[in-house]
Formats: C-alpha cells, structure tokens, sequence
C-alpha cells in the first residue's frame, strides 16, 4: 500500500525470526525423532501387510531431514515470508509486516523503553555478547518493541530480532532526539501484541515428555519378540503429550479467525483522500464515495490518515444509512464511523498468517497423529 510519508521515511531496520538458525541447528539433536518416526512407519507397514519397497532406505532418510531441519524452519518462516522492518523519519516509527502497516507511533507522545544487558554466549563464563531490547510505547497503547538476541537461542514465532546492535542505536538515538518519556517494560514474554516470544511450561512439558515417549515407544515394538502389552500404554502417553502441543498453535488459529469473523460484512474501499480527519473512500464496484470519520477511533497505524489505496472497512453498527436503499456504504448523510479498517497490506499479512498457523497444526499433528495408528494397530494385533 502507498504512503504519502514514504518519501520521509529516512532510516530502516530489517527484521529476523529469533532463533531460527538454532533451530536448523538444534534439529541434530533430533534425529533420533525422525528414525523413530521412519520407525513406525515401517510397523505399520508391515503390519498392514503391504510391501517394504526397496527405495525405503532412501525414503527414510528422505523423512528424517524433512523432520529434524527443513520442517520445522520452513513453518515458521511462512508465517511472514514477506519479511519485517521498522523505518523511522521526522514523523515517528513504524512497524512493517511485509507490505502493511502493524503499527506506527508519532514521535510526539510516544514513550520509550531502552534495556541494555550482556549475555553469556551458550553458557560460556568466558564469551558474553551485548544485548539491547527498545519500546516504544503511546498513551493509546500502540506498542513496538524490538531487540538484538546475540544467542539465538530462543525461536520467537514473529519477526522482531535484528542482527545489527548499531542499527538499534541509531534508532535509540532518534527516538532520544525527540525526548521522549519513560516508559514502563513490557509484561510477560511478549515481544509486541500477538507476538508470543518464549514457550510456557506446557509447552515445553509436553514437547519433553512426548519427545521422549516417542522414541522410547519404539523399544518394545522392535524387541525380537514385539512387547506390545508394553508399547500400547507408552503410545497412548505419547499421543496425549504430543497432541497437548497443538494448545498454542490452535489459541493462535481462534485469535486471527475471530479477527477474521470480525470483518464479516466488511466491503473493500479505495483510500483516496482525507479531510481533517474524515477519511474519503470509494466502494470497490460501485464507485460510491462516502466520508469515514476517525476522531476517537484507534488504529494500530497511527498515520492512517495519509495511507492511500485499497483497505477493507466495516462499519459501526446502527450507522445512519445514505441516500440509497438504506445502505450506510452508499454516498449521502453524515460521515460514518468504523468498526475495523484494514488496509490490503494488513489483510494479505493477516491471511499469510493463518494459512502458517494452520499449516503448522498439520505438521504438529502429524506425530501424535502417527503414535495413535500405531498404538491402535498395536492394540488390534494383541488382541488376536
């Protein structure tokens, strides 16, 4: 979407997924994971009484790295593939989420957060590394944080690290030339709203445990007799660990599908002016052009008087109507108020995101999904 600020915007910052090496990285330590997966699937197989095909050796290896390396990173890359930056100019700051507007803050009334720490690097007593964490915070609490992670070693699920310490400061000492206030530190793990950073305990309990489970399930079913009185109660565990992983990915889903449901009803418009603070929009199709008033209405961008091109827009309940058919869209009567404004940019980002979401809850499933089959073919067999 097209910005008249575009022109002033004078610096940027390119934003990267926290820890997404350490996760290529950590897949070695998961490779036992992927053999016990290729694992069962070979039991089922067999105990289906199909085929072991002679390119299975290579399949295996095949779905091994798929598990442990590609997987994993590629999930949660494709949550915004289009990248992440912040920009700042005489303005304010302004967070992009690939080519739409997260959230923008005026330098006047904002407030700032700056953390500066050192971390010891995986543990050494010897090695430490400089981190900066930056908030910038306003009264109607737009937030936008950001922060170097020089140990990469927690994987946050939004784009919101950069690699360049300098670049941060260069961003402090703008921030700082416009004396802002001080502003309290961000609650809890969250990077930014809707931006969770470290896991909870449930999730690193069921991942432990399930993990866990998953591999030492495989120990009774290739035994030279197969214990399957002993693998069945272990599969089950497993598959109830593993499945509790899906917690956190479908609170995700439910949060971006109520924001979607909250759309309903909502008509593509064209941004092509501003009066004060009346927005003037045209209606897709119909060419309609009504007058949106804004005072008092609190959007993420807090530059969206100047944004200019396609936006999806829902109105207030209970607007008066125009002069036509009683639609509120139609031209005629008051300036209307809205309910959501989204512009192009934001829906595509939005959309992106929950097609991510589920495509992760897919692949989570797909491991629980697995020791469930398995548990019950199991169970079918011992009780023959």
């Amino acid at each position: 979407m097209n910005a008249n600020a575009g022109s002033r915007e004078e610096q940027m910052i390119e934003l990267h997924f926290s820890g997404l090496g350490f996760t290529v990285i950590s897949g070695f330590y998961f490779l036992i994971v992927g053999v016990a997966a290729t694992t069962y699937l070979q039991y089922l197989l067999v105990e289906l009484g199909l085929e072991i095909p002679p390119s299975w050796e290579i399949g295996k290896n095949v779905i091994v790295v798929l598990v442990c390396f590609v997987v994993p990173a590629l999930a949660i890359w494709l949550r915004q593939p289009r990248g992440a930056r912040i920009t700042w100019d005489e303005w304010g700051v302004t967070e992009w989420d690939g080519r739409g507007v997260r959230t923008a803050i005026a330098w006047q009334g904002a407030r700032l957060f700056v953390k500066r720490t050192t971390q010891r690097m995986y543990s050494s007593k010897y090695t430490a590394a400089p981190m900066l964490l930056v908030q910038i915070t306003d009264g109607d609490g737009r937030r936008i944080m950001v922060g170097n992670n020089p140990r990469s070693g927690r994987l946050c699920r939004r784009r919101g690290e950069v690699s360049s310490r300098q670049a941060l400061e260069e961003l402090v000492s703008a921030a700082e030339s416009h004396e802002l206030g001080a502003a309290e530190p961000a609650s809890g793990n969250e990077l930014s709203p809707g931006r969770p950073g470290r896991r909870g305990p449930l999730s690193w309990g069921a991942a432990a445990v399930g993990y866990t489970l998953f591999v030492y399930s495989t120990a009774p079913l290739t035994a030279s007799t197969p214990q399957l009185d002993q693998a069945v109660p272990l599969l089950l565990a497993a598959t109830l660990a593993l499945f509790l992983r899906l917690v956190r990915p479908a609170r995700e889903l439910v949060a971006v599908a109520m924001r979607s449901r909250a759309l309903a009803g909502a008509r593509w418009v064209e941004i092509v002016g501003n009066i004060g603070t009346q927005l003037l929009v045209k209606e897709r199709g119909s060419g309609e052009e009504l007058e949106v008033e804004t005072e008092g209405f609190v959007h993420p961008d807090g530059r969206i008087l100047e944004r200019r091109g396609p936006a999806l827009l829902r109105l207030r309940p209970g607007e008066a109507t125009g002069g036509k058919a009683g639609d509120p869209y139609r031209s005629g009567g008051a300036p209307r108020r809205p309910a959501i404004l989204e512009t192009d940019g934001v829906v595509e980002a939005r959309r992106t995101l929950q097609r991510a979401i589920v495509l992760e809850l897919l692949l989570r499933g797909s491991l629980p999904t697995l020791t469930l089959v398995t548990a019950l073919t199991a169970y079918a067999e011992m009780m023959k």
